[in-house]
């Protein structure tokens, strides 16, 4: 067991760094609505898809057991809004049925076949058996409402098999076959699919971390609202991976019962809504190359854009948007080209992030038109745009630290040069206060001792006898005031005097604890 998921982790890297190894083989595709896979081995080739050409019946919701004409052919998968039966071009609106006929080896391991989400109402029959119900299929748009989710189930056994689909669509953009069905042995469909999930918790945490790390910086500094667009873009993101990922809808294992519309507006807000948020955002880091009005309009497009997501009978927004999108790629391409002519902080890195996303776009563009054999990447391209944008902002506050560090170094040698004395001063002024404390705690403590006394009795200090008698204590008196202060002190000298005093005092003395505070605050000094 261990060593199985050690090797499913690796797996995992490796599809992290290199997503074309989980691509499938296109040998084998469905014609003229047969599949025939009598001849191939699945010890070999464990997984593969069911594309290729579908019988089609438009405007038809056909039984297995129904006897019917050939009908027309549908390449899966694909929208039928894109196809035309008798000359004219079929509607969004309306409802089909797909049919393919699959022949398998006489002798195969246990077959599991996968039905990613199709965003529409479908049903599936193998044979006469009815296997799967997604939403209500209806001929009648009072009636229809659309499924959720993706299905697995297992193949019965046979070499000889009937798969009928119903779609009916009265709700959805994406008309018709969205996704691709997976056919292949247990443990090939299960490592799949757990290898998706490992990918989709993975952009999940990254991107959700970010989003707090961004809004944390956002708060300590608010004058900065580029952390503020990155974090809100960063988030969106990551609730639409959650909704709406490379293994499904992870939405629906936590919260089975969501809804359709609002699996349908938390997938399409942050489509909806990546074009502004990324030119605000640029022009935040590079203010001044484009002008405010052209932003304000790409968000009056998003919010028509994201109406029709909350209130679908607005209408069909999807070529408004994905013509904002479009366009807004040269005048994110205006601002960091400008910014990097100028040599501002960050702009190559921002350019060289946006690049890489548009590289990942357009590699599921050319994968929806098959004519590249790799997997959806725009996940990644998501997450290249944030760490790039993360990477900049990082970089901008760390060297922001350390200017701040050096002008700090810089102060402070200027604040010595300009008052060189202003520390030797400080320490004079404490060992003046601390001896004055010092011989008034004593004579206090020791009625009819003079400073004479404490400086013959510490055998610190010299005492000077004149010829009258009168005891002198020359040097000592030159420590009790500032004026007269020796420029170089004997420092041991002065901290020895009062520990002296101390020593020889009673700790219960009054004054006898500010003493002892006063000589560790010269202790430390010196």
């Amino acid at each position: 067991m261990k060593y199985a998921y050690f090797k499913q982790r690796i797996l995992l890297l490796l599809l992290l760094c290199f997503p074309g190894t989980e691509a499938f083989s296109t040998q084998t595709e469905a014609s003229r609505g047969v599949l025939d896979l009598s001849g191939h081995s699945f010890q070999k080739v464990p997984k593969l898809l069911l594309d290729g050409e579908w019988r089609f019946f438009w405007n038809k919701l056909l039984l297995p057991k129904d006897s019917v004409s050939r009908g027309d052919y549908f390449r899966v998968p694909g929208y039928w809004s894109s196809y035309s039966v008798g000359g004219e071009k079929l509607p969004d609106r309306g409802f089909a049925t797909f049919q393919l006929t699959l022949l398998l080896p006489p002798s195969q391991p246990p077959l599991l076949l996968t039905i990613p989400e199709q965003s529409t109402a479908w049903k599936l029959w193998i044979d006469d058996s009815l296997f799967v119900e997604k939403g209500s299929v209806t001929s009648s748009p009072q009636y229809a409402s659309s499924g959720s989710g993706s299905s697995t189930i297992r193949i019965p056994p046979g070499t000889h098999h009937l798969i009928t689909m119903q779609i009916s669509n009265f709700t959805s953009a994406r008309p018709g076959f969205a996704g691709s069905l997976l056919l292949g042995t247990e443990k090939a469909v299960n490592r799949y699919w757990g290898i998706r999930q490992g990918i989709d918790l993975f952009l999940i945490g990254c991107l959700t971390v970010l989003a707090i790390y961004h809004l944390f910086l956002f708060f300590n500094w608010r004058k900065e609202k580029a952390q503020l667009i990155l974090s809100v873009l960063c988030f969106m993101w990551a609730v639409r991976f959650f909704v709406m990922g490379m293994s499904g809808r992870f939405i629906l294992l936590i919260w089975p019962d969501t809804t359709v519309k609002l699996l349908w507006v938390l997938e399409l807000i942050p489509l909806y809504t990546i074009a502004p948020l990324l030119l605000v955002f640029a022009d935040n880091l590079f203010p001044g190359i484009l002008n405010r009005k052209v932003i304000a309009g790409w968000w009056i497009i998003s919010l028509i854009c994201s109406g029709y997501a909350v209130m679908p009978f607005l209408g069909n927004a999807n070529l408004l948007i994905e013509a904002a999108n479009l366009l807004s790629i040269p005048a994110f391409y205006f601002i960091t080209l400008n910014a990097v002519r100028r040599k501002l902080a960050g702009s190559v890195i921002i350019t060289t992030g946006f690049t890489l996303f548009l590289l990942f776009a357009v590699n599921d563009i050319l994968y929806d038109l098959h004519i590249i054999n790799t997997e959806h990447l725009i996940d990644f391209g998501i997450l290249s745009l944030g760490l790039s944008f993360s990477f900049h902002l990082s970089r901008h506050y760390a060297q922001t630290l350390v200017k701040i560090e050096n002008l700090t170094i810089e102060l402070e040698q200027r604040n010595r040069s300009s008052n060189p004395q202003s520390t030797k001063e400080r320490l004079a002024g404490a060992g003046v206060k601390l001896l004055n404390m010092t011989l008034e705690f004593w004579e206090r403590n020791n009625p009819g001792k003079s400073k004479a006394n404490l400086a013959r009795s510490s055998g610190l200090w010299k005492v000077y006898v004149n010829l009258d008698g009168w005891e002198r204590t020359q040097t000592l008196d030159k420590y009790l005031d500032e004026n007269s202060f020796p420029r170089h002190p004997r420092w041991k000298k002065v901290i020895a005097t009062v520990e002296y005093v101390l020593a020889n005092s009673n700790s219960s003395s009054s004054g006898y604890l500010e003493l002892q505070e006063q000589l560790t605050i010269l202790k430390e000094m010196v």
